[in-house]
């Protein structure tokens, strides 16, 4: 009787250590379209905000709207949308997909290869295919990296804010100035280097492709190496993260992900 209980134990074990196995293996959709605030969810190691850092006394749904729509292929295959006054009051919204932890965030991305201090740094490059509307033009679509001292340490331990600007608008316009010393060569159309070495307490650094560069590669490595020649960083700095969206300022308009690919080690 008792080994008989033993095999009805261990049975009962088996079938719910198997069931426990198979939820959690189990993908949950994220699939859907989503346009309030901050609206925040992760899938395939992205994660995607609807980032409306600037929106001020603006209210979701009455004065703007701002939408992710996203499908089963995340981070491919999705929509990022929006429609602000016509109004200039500065960048509104960054709505986004991104790999890592930003300064701002509790915990990173699943499976994150950051954060990576910048002088271990073997690989960083990143892969895209974009579309996007031609009904408004006060916006930008750009790639952002946050650089930091400590990779824990949040807002305050920011040193570098590094962006690449893959489409410029009229609206907005790159912090600092350009004309610098920077001999950057990358794939794409020809560009400027600006810089602002005291832009909200860290350095600002951005590449602002002359043209669109909507599908190819930028090789962030390169970047950080010439800003290390520079002396612009130490190399010493944790890169947090990589970032994909729209910088925001007016007006309507939407751009669509067709491939995101963010490698680093």
């Amino acid at each position: 009787m008792r080994s008989n209980k033993i095999i009805l134990i261990l049975t009962s074990l088996v079938v719910f250590f198997a069931f426990s196995c198979k939820k959690s293996s189990e993908v949950i959709s994220i699939a859907g379209k989503y346009c309030e605030d901050w609206d925040t969810k992760d899938s395939n190691g992205y994660r995607f905000s609807n980032n409306v850092w600037g929106k001020g006394p603006y209210q979701n749904g009455a004065d703007y709207t701002a939408c992710i729509t996203v499908t089963d292929a995340f981070p491919s295959e999705t929509k990022i949308e929006w429609n602000w006054p016509l109004n200039n009051g500065g960048v509104r919204s960054y709505q986004e997909i991104y790999v890592g932890r930003k300064p701002w965030d509790s915990k990173g991305t699943e499976n994150s290869p950051f954060p990576i201090k910048i002088n271990n740094l073997k690989e960083f490059k990143v892969e895209f295919d974009l579309d996007r509307s031609y009904s408004s033009n006060g916006y930008n679509i750009a790639l952002e990296t946050w650089l930091a001292n400590d990779p824990d340490g949040g807002q305050s331990a920011i040193t570098h804010e590094v962006m690449i600007w893959l489409h410029e608008g009229s609206d907005p316009s790159p912090a600092g100035g350009y004309g610098n010393s920077a001999n950057l060569v990358l794939s794409g159309p020809s560009h400027k280097v600006w810089r602002n070495a005291n832009h909200n307490s860290w350095d600002y650094t951005a590449v602002v492709y002359d043209t669109d560069y909507l599908a190819g590669t930028v090789d962030m490595k390169l970047v950080l190496n010439e800003w290390k020649r520079l002396g612009w960083v130490s190399g010493e700095e944790y890169i947090l993260d990589l970032e994909l969206g729209a910088e925001v300022v007016l007006g309507e308009g939407s751009f669509t992900i067709k491939n995101f690919i963010v490698t680093a080690n």
